[in-house]
């Protein structure tokens, strides 16, 4: 027997669980309470009904609020640290050439798009310098465990750093000191 999500919410199983990256793909047994329902040749009156196999077609969707935490400690860095939390929650990277958040179970490209960039210093006495971005963000393709994620909203970048000093009140081009921080807040469709 083979039933839909909404099925099995209205079963009474409505904490459904991912079991690994390779759970979209293989059936898994979830135990579901009988229903009575008071027409024959349906549900039992008492006790469990026997395992019910979810395929890869039934699994649901993430759904929610998203936020995605970008933490890079260097200019140039590749492959800076990624987190997610909200609809689900993964670690990983964040790909800069290719623009793809890389977690253990899956992959979302994701494409931006700058609204607005305010450059503040570099302040002369302490050469430290601060930049914001903001904007909006769409996933256009996503792999894996999360290959049915749509999501789209709005991020924020800050930038702060110092560079190094050349003489008292001069700065040289020199970054010294950097971090920058991303946040991605969307929904997940």
């Amino acid at each position: 027997m083979r039933v839909t999500p909404r099925a099995a919410v209205a079963a009474g199983c409505a904490a459904l669980t991912f079991c690994g990256s390779a759970a979209a793909s293989a059936a898994v047994a979830v135990p579901v309470p009988a229903v009575t329902t008071g027409v024959a040749g349906t549900a039992g009156v008492a006790g469990t009904a026997g395992p019910v196999v979810l395929t890869g077609a039934a699994w649901p969707a993430f759904s929610g609020r998203e936020v995605f935490r970008i933490v890079s400690l260097a200019p140039a860095a590749k492959r800076p640290k990624m987190t997610a939390k909200g609809a689900f929650t993964a670690r990983g990277y964040f790909q800069r050439r290719s623009r793809t958040a890389v977690f253990p179970a899956g992959r979302l490209r994701i494409a931006h798009r700058v609204l607005r960039t305010s450059y503040y210093g570099p302040v002369l006495s302490t050469c430290r310098f601060k930049i914001q971005q903001r904007g909006t963000f769409l996933v256009v393709r996503a792999s894996g465990r999360y290959a049915r994620v749509r999501e789209n909203g709005r991020y924020r970048t800050t930038i702060t750093g110092r560079l190094g000093r050349v003489a008292p009140g001069e700065c040289s081009a020199r970054i010294v000191a950097y971090r920058a921080v991303s946040y991605a807040v969307g929904i997940v469709h």
